[in-house]
């Protein structure tokens, strides 16, 4: 699916029995979206920090937390229809032991199987 839209840009149909519908409960990271009256006048996360602090390499984010507790809100679950979440199996940031790489991938692949219906935790 991804390699289809690698060459020119052009919109490409999604096929949506590849994708397991999930309804947070909560605005999380890539699924948080904030009103811009409120950004504008709270700015993200302006008053932490840690969350305007350059650095020389990547950082695991957490400030969707820190910004739902700084316009004290755990955010309002809003359908949007045609949205798509990819989840990658294997991060590209992975490095180091061949060990903890598989253990990781492991880990996601049971996760998504939990989160799909296909695993249950009782057996």
């Amino acid at each position: 699916m991804l390699r289809q839209g690698a060459g020119e840009p052009a919109l490409v149909d999604v096929d949506d029995d590849v994708f397991t519908a999930q309804h947070p409960s909560r605005a999380t990271g890539p699924l948080q979206i904030a009103h811009g009256d409120v950004c504008r006048a709270v700015g993200y996360c302006r008053s932490l920090k840690l969350y305007q602090t350059p650095s020389d390499r990547w950082r695991k984010a957490h400030e969707d937390r820190a910004f739902r507790w700084l316009v004290r809100s755990q955010g309002v679950p809003v359908e949007i229809p045609g949205v798509y979440r990819i989840r990658h199996v294997q991060k590209g940031r992975y490095s180091g032991s061949e060990t903890k790489t598989r253990l990781r991938t492991w880990l996601r692949l049971m996760q998504s199987w939990y989160r799909e219906g296909r695993l249950d935790r009782r057996k």
